[in-house]
Order: C-alpha cells, then sequence, then structure tokens
C-alpha cells in the first residue's frame, strides 16, 4: 500500500489545477484560474545529504493562465505533523526554484495531515544581523481540519474532498464514504473517481476488515448510486467478482498497491466466497510474473 506522501503526490499530480484553487484560494480573486499545470520533477532541487529525496519533497506546479503568462508555482510538501516541518530545507527548495524560474513567484504550502494540533505552528524563517533584517522567509500552512468541510462545500474542490479522508472526527469507513459523498458534486466525478477512490482508501488508513465494510456501505448507501454506476460501467464494482479482482491486479501492475496488501485483498474475496479458487489462481499467477 502505497503510504500517505506517495498518495499525496499522486493527488497533486492527477488534480494540478484543483491544487491551486485549494491551496491558494485566497489569490484566486487576484490572478484567476490557470488552465494549465505543469509539474516540475523532483530532480531539479537539491540532494540533501544522506536523505531520500522523496522523502522531503513531494511537488512544484508551475501553472499557465489564458493569456500565456506564469503567475505563480506552489511548491507544495505534505507533513503528517507540522511540528516537524524543516523551514530551513523548505527555503533551500524554494531558492532552487527561485533560481531555475527567476520570473515566476514561488509559494511554498506545508499541507498539515495532524489537524489536532492546535498550537501554532512555525511558518517563518527570520535572521537579523546587527539590527539590520537579512531574512525573513514565510510559508503558508494548511492544516487538515474540520474547517476543511465548510471550504470544500463553498468550492466543492476535489482536492480538498480526497485529503478529508485524513480526517479522524468519524470511523476510518464513515470518513472514507464521506469523502466520497463529497466528491459526488464535482463535475468531472466519471473522469476521476476511478483514481480518487484507491486515495480516499490509503488516506483513511482502512484496516482489511474496514475496507470491506466501506465497500459494503459503498454499495448500499442510496447517494452513492452514481459512484456505484460508474465503477460498475468500469467494471470495478463489488458485485463484478472478475473486475474488482482484475482492479486491484491493475493496482499492483501500476504500482498503486504493494503485491502483499493485492495478494491479501484478492486472497479476502476467495475467503468471502465472492472470487472462485480459479479466478483466484490466475490473479495470483499475473501477480507473481510482474515480481
Amino acid at each position: 500500500m502505497p503510504t500517505h506522501d506517495e498518495a499525496f503526490k499522486k493527488l497533486i499530480e492527477r488534480t494540478p489545477v484543483e491544487s491551486f484553487t485549494a491551496f491558494a484560494a485566497e489569490h484566486v480573486a487576484a490572478l484567476g484560474v490557470p488552465v494549465s499545470a505543469e509539474v516540475i520533477p523532483n530532480e531539479v532541487l537539491p540532494h540533501v545529504p544522506g536523505q531520500q529525496r522523496s522523502r522531503f519533497f513531494d511537488v512544484a506546479i508551475r501553472f499557465t493562465w489564458p493569456d500565456g503568462s506564469q503567475r505563480l508555482m506552489l511548491l507544495v510538501e505534505h507533513w503528517s505533523h507540522g511540528r516537524d516541518i524543516d523551514l530551513v530545507r523548505v527555503l533551500m527548495y524554494t531558492a532552487e526554484l527561485m533560481r531555475r524560474y527567476p520570473d515566476i513567484p514561488i509559494m511554498p504550502v506545508m499541507v498539515v495531515a495532524d489537524g489536532s494540533v492546535r498550537e501554532s505552528i512555525r511558518d517563518r524563517l527570520a535572521m537579523d544581523v546587527a539590527g539590520n533584517q537579512v531574512l525573513d522567509f514565510r510559508v503558508t500552512i494548511f492544516m487538515i481540519r474540520a474547517e476543511l468541510l465548510p471550504r470544500w462545500a463553498a468550492t466543492h474542490n476535489p482536492v480538498l474532498a480526497v485529503l478529508a479522508a485524513l480526517l479522524r472526527d468519524l470511523p476510518p469507513p464513515a470518513v472514507a464514504l464521506r469523502s466520497c459523498e463529497l466528491l459526488l458534486h464535482n463535475h468531472k466525478l466519471t473522469e476521476i473517481i476511478n483514481t480518487q477512490l484507491h486515495l480516499i482508501e490509503i488516506f483513511a488508513n482502512l484496516t482489511n476488515t474496514q475496507l470491506a465494510e466501506f465497500h459494503h456501505r459503498l454499495r448500499e448507501e442510496p447517494t452513492m448510486a452514481s459512484i456505484v454506476d460508474i465503477l460498475k460501467a468500469e467494471g470495478l464494482a463489488e458485485g463484478e467478482a472478475r473486475g474488482e479482482a482484475n482492479s486491484f491486479v491493475r493496482l499492483v501492475l501500476d504500482g498503486d498497491l504493494s503485491r502483499t496488501k493485492g495478494i491479501a485483498r484478492l486472497q479476502h474475496l476467495h475467503e468471502q466466497g465472492r472470487i472462485t479458487t480459479q479466478l483466484l489462481q490466475e490473479t495470483l499467477a499475473i501477480i507473481e510474473a510482474s515480481a
């Protein structure tokens, strides 16, 4: 199963324009909504000696507006705990982006998943020398808290809907179901539900038992009918045994689900009597062959 950091990066890469309206909402009125976005490869940033690059740098996005201008770039990082934010390293990455893209303002956004933390989080790095300020670096802190839900209601932003699965105010299956309900209101539902559903499951930290409960509720809730219809049309509905099994195989082959987790889910389907022994053997053989 991908980590939260990996899932967060996939979410941003799949919905970059929506990430702008989610994390830079206060700038939409002044700048407008961009029409396209380019994700900047991690390799353009300096390597932190002794550390894995992916552990620290999530994603930078360069946006383009209808007139062809590039008015802003986001450096978005996901942190489980606000106290762990390394402002010196974020400054180093921001400075490198400024060097490479000198004409584009850079806005660092730190997305903090632990929304239960109420103490202030350090968002400024300042330095004075003999009374003269030589550095004043600030980042935007975006907390995953219950306040996220009213923000979603005003925008119907799919990024906010998926990130709502990080909230811990309800049991995990209910949290995941709520995120799906939020996605129902997005006009791109048909395009995004296939990928976003898996990210919701990751962020909600569902165990195998909770995953089964979530899928059951997804099928049984009347409000979820449109999502189930879309999944059925793509052969991914729970009631479609072969489609469901193949969906787990596809996630493993695409690297979105670990082999161990994919095999466990297929075996769970078999134990429940939802797929035959033959289908289990076929799907397991495909996974083994990809190793």
